[in-house]
This record gives C-alpha cells, structure tokens and sequence, in this order.
C-alpha cells in the first residue's frame, strides 16, 4: 500500500520540536483547531503506513522478531519522528524491517540515545499521553474541552 502524501508542515514542525516533547506541545498549543487535528490524523496516517501489523504489509515477510501489537505502534510513532528522510528510507526498505525494529529496540534501551526523544512534559494534564502523536489529543482536550476525532 502506497503511503499517504505527508505535507512538509508535518515534518517541519516535528523537527523544529528538536527532540523535545515540551517544545512540541508548545507549539501544537499555538495551532489553531483544524490544525492541531490535522496533526493528529496525519501522523496517525504516517504512522500506519509503517505498521506492520497496519498497513507496512510488504515488511511481514522480513520480520522474524515480530513486536506485540503495542510495540509495533510503538515503533511506527518512533519511525515518524525520526524524521521524513529516515521515514521514507524506512517505508521504502520492506526488507530492513528486522534492522529497523532492532534499532528502535536499542532506541529504547537506552543505547542509542541520539534517536530518542526527551518525552518529558510540564503540564499535569498531558501526563499519560507523552508520545507525539498522542500528546496532541491531550493538549485538543485542554483546549478544547472535547477529543480530537468528536
């Protein structure tokens, strides 16, 4: 499945955020509302595309560690924010599927520091959702008052 067309919005604000949660949800907390929505479902889309358990079906074949399904989503929200360069070098390589996953696992284990984000937030109300794509439902909510897909 062909991945949906990405604007370079997207990518630019997630790397004007420079790794950091806090300076991203100040940002998205800036963007007006259909854009702060349309935040969310694009990296809910970008995010999909490089999901093997979603729709990175040409990856299966090539994964012989596979992650729970958590973890698979878990994995495509850290493609994402890598960047668009590394997401597109991830989408199109299907067969580095298990090298991609295990770079993500030494991502989370602390061994690759310069691929991870610092998901530290201030603001109470955005605990629990410390992740770039969930974050922005939080922030909607305070927003808002409502979930961003209402």
């Amino acid at each position: 499945m062909a991945a949906p067309p990405i604007q370079p919005w997207f990518w630019e604000l997630l790397s004007s955020a420079q790794r950091s949660l806090r300076s991203l949800c100040r940002q998205l907390e800036a963007l007006p509302r259909e854009r702060l929505r349309a935040y969310r479902a694009t990296f809910d889309d970008a995010k999909a595309s490089v999901d093997p358990y979603l729709d990175w079906n040409e990856a299966s074949p090539h994964i012989t560690d596979w992650p729970s399904e958590d973890g698979a989503d878990d994995f495509a929200a850290w493609v994402v924010v890598q960047g668009r360069e590394f997401y597109e070098r991830v989408l199109q390589n299907p067969g580095r599927a298990d090298e991609f996953l295990d770079l993500f696992r030494e991502t989370e284990m602390r061994r690759r520091p310069e691929l991870a984000w610092d998901n530290r937030v201030d603001q109470p109300e955005y605990r629990g959702n410390q992740r770039a794509d969930t974050i922005a439902t939080s922030i909607y909510r305070a927003r808002f008052g409502t979930q961003t897909d209402e």
